[in-house]
């Protein structure tokens, strides 16, 4: 993408879900899940124009994961089902950053931070969970996992993608909440920002680092 073609894309992305959010808070539709879904489909498009070869194979494959997550949950009765879609993009996102892993002092800081919020929310969430408490767990562990691998990236400006990763986390402990525990005043909105938020900044500073890296060789 050229400049031009990248601002475009970028006031589309957040122009329509905003546009979802809008939407969705003063009227309740059936099919509300297309409009929801489109952010993600622009997030594949941009991934399909800026990256190459196996990352962005694995990257619109972590976008399909999460959009067809996106869809089941807004469908009745398919949480869980929603839940593991959910788990399969958080576990291909881990295998990114995996991939690009150093140790750092920076990256054991992150992991404390990630591990005691993780800790906290966990104390309200799960003992409310019920029967969903096991896939619950399952789904924490494998969020806490991408936003740690996250911050151990090889990447000299790290923070943008480890901090989208952190977004995400929020956004899913804040539906759990939601769901669980006690209703959230603004929930809606705040989940869907977060995810938005979460989404782009994790992709755009993968294309970011990728193209650092393609200036490099």
């Amino acid at each position: 993408m050229n400049e031009k073609q990248l601002k475009i894309w970028l006031i589309s992305y957040i122009t329509i879900g905003f546009a979802f959010m809008f939407i969705e808070g003063f009227t309740a539709f059936e099919f509300d899940w297309v409009i929801k879904a489109i952010p993600l489909f622009l997030l594949m498009y941009f991934c399909y124009k800026s990256l190459t070869g196996t990352l962005r194979i694995i990257m619109i494959l972590a976008l399909v994961f999460s959009v067809t997550g996106d869809i089941l949950l807004s469908l009745d009765d398919l949480f869980i089902q929603g839940l593991a879609a959910f788990l399969l993009a958080q576990l291909v996102y881990t295998g990114v950053f995996f991939s690009q892993f150093t140790f750092s002092k920076s990256g054991l800081a992150w992991m404390a931070f990630v591990i005691i919020y993780l800790a906290l929310a966990s104390r309200f969430i799960l003992p409310n969970a019920g029967d969903f408490t096991v896939p619950v767990l399952a789904y924490m562990f494998a969020i806490g996992l991408m936003a740690i691998s996250a911050g151990f990236r090889n990447d000299p400006h790290f923070l943008f993608v480890a901090i989208g990763a952190m977004v995400f986390v929020i956004s899913d402990t804040t539906i759990a909440i939601n769901k669980f525990v006690m209703p959230v005043e603004g929930a809606r909105y705040i989940i869907m920002t977060t995810y938005y938020g979460a989404q782009l900044m994790i992709c755009m500073g993968l294309v970011r680092h990728f193209n650092l890296n393609k200036l490099k060789s």
